[in-house]
């Protein structure tokens, strides 16, 4: 991105972990390597909500969390599970839009999880709340070892080098803790094949978080979730903020992903 400061860098369990900010538009992001694993805009930031801390978020800088949306609509009220912390953003992002959600979070870097509660406020707001609960694991460890039951798993997990077929193989595991899950699932030509077994073996599906015509298929949620009710159509995420232009951007990016919702692909 033009004009990124780094805030803070440290090394991580998966490589050099960033805390970067951008001035045009005003975003704070989360690298590992040169790859985000979570961008929020600064405006509004989290003064703007329930939180009185200064800070970025909810409203996220990367449009395939908003599918995410999807399965805690069904759940607003419910206890759900996270693998997979990052900078938070999709975390606050629902917890924010379904003040009755409560979520576990697990994430297998410590330094992540210091990182992202600094420069994320909102973590530590809804922590202190008692709405959000992070384990230190690695997400395999934590469901062998878990008794508690969710209504829906959401994983997303950094794989350094795209191995997706270890993060499909978590969602067997996901599915006894859980009846539904959503993965975003970052494809390249090598782990193509893998995901197209397990969509055509499990009946899975997915839902676009880019436009079609983009050259590579990244950062597609792949869902269990067979139906998605009308009302969430109606649903707009920012009808009550101003319409500065980052916000208009971001609302354009969720609606994208309702658009989506009406696709023939995503029900069976």
């Amino acid at each position: 991105m033009n004009g990124e400061k780094i805030l803070e860098s440290s090394p991580g369990l998966f490589g050099k972990i960033s805390i970067c900010e951008t001035v045009n538009p005003a975003i704070r992001l989360m690298k590992i390597n040169d790859e985000i694993e979570g961008q929020a805009f600064s405006i509004p930031n989290a003064t703007d909500f329930s939180c009185t801390l200064d800070g970025p978020g909810p409203v996220s800088a990367s449009r395939y969390l908003y599918g995410f949306i999807i399965a805690a609509w069904l759940f607003p009220d419910k206890k759900a599970l996270v693998l997979g912390l990052g900078a938070g953003i999709g975390v606050t992002l629902l917890l924010t839009l379904f003040p009755k959600l409560t979520l576990t979070v697990v994430e297998i870097d410590a330094q992540v999880i210091r990182l992202a509660k600094r420069y994320f406020p909102l973590i530590a707001f809804y922590e202190a709340q008692g709405r959000l609960q992070i384990i230190e694991s690695a997400a395999e460890i934590y469901l062998e070892n878990c008794d508690d039951f969710f209504a829906f798993t959401l994983l997303d997990l950094f794989s350094g080098d795209e191995k997706n077929h270890h993060n499909l193989q978590l969602i067997d595991k996901a599915l006894e803790r859980s009846p539904y899950f959503m993965a975003n699932i970052i494809t390249s030509e090598k782990v193509l094949p893998v995901i197209e077994r397990a969509i055509n073996v499990n009946e899975l599906m997915w839902l676009r978080a880019y436009p079609s015509n983009m050259a590579e298929r990244i950062n597609w949620i792949m869902t269990n979730l067979n139906a998605i009710p009308p009302k969430i159509q109606e649903y707009t995420l920012f009808s009550d903020m101003e319409s500065a232009e980052n916000i208009m951007l971001a609302n354009e990016y969720f609606n994208y992903i309702l658009s989506q919702v009406n696709a023939a692909c995503f029900y069976r």
